[in-house]
């Protein structure tokens, strides 16, 4: 898929921002007919280690970006259980990965890799969003930030090998 636009990811957050809980119902409704995989990840996705505000906002992002990835150029396909699987190993292969550890000797090495994903303004927002939700929320643990960025950048590539 071609990388979603800046101006895309900033006008679907903006609306999702103004969205009455109704309209988020029917987003979410469309989830569920269009991809019932992808709501039942987001609704169960580290059940067992967020609280209820760091599960809400998994859901919320992830809504978010099956939006965003939706109003790419071509229409999203139905993402499976052992995609998401994969993904998600894959992901935390890289972080496990000692070789990957010592070849990213300083920012500049990750900021460069962030620039050649092919998502990355949906990454930037990814991240952006979890960075804002730490500094105004008492009860989005930092330790935990990791571990939703993994949930959600594994969804993210899902979305994106469509």
């Amino acid at each position: 898929m071609n990388p979603i636009s800046q101006k895309i990811v900033e006008r679907t957050w903006d609306a999702f921002m103004q969205t009455s809980s109704e309209d988020i119902g029917d987003v979410i409704k469309e989830i569920s007919r269009e991809d019932p995989t992808v709501l039942d990840y987001l609704l169960t996705s580290g059940k067992d280690i967020y609280n209820k505000d760091e599960q809400s906002l998994l859901f919320y992002v992830g809504t978010a970006v099956w939006y965003m990835m939706r109003m790419g150029d071509r229409p999203l396909k139905i993402v499976s259980d052992s995609a998401l699987v994969k993904a998600r190993q894959a992901n935390l292969a890289v972080i496990a990965d000692r070789k990957c550890r010592e070849n990213w000797n300083g920012e500049d090495e990750v900021i460069d890799h962030i620039y050649q994903y092919n998502q990355y303004e949906m990454l930037r927002y990814i991240m952006n969003t979890l960075d804002e939700a730490i500094e105004v929320s008492d009860t989005i643990r930092e330790e935990n930030l990791g571990f939703l960025f993994l949930h959600l950048k594994s969804l993210l590539d899902c979305l994106d090998k469509h």
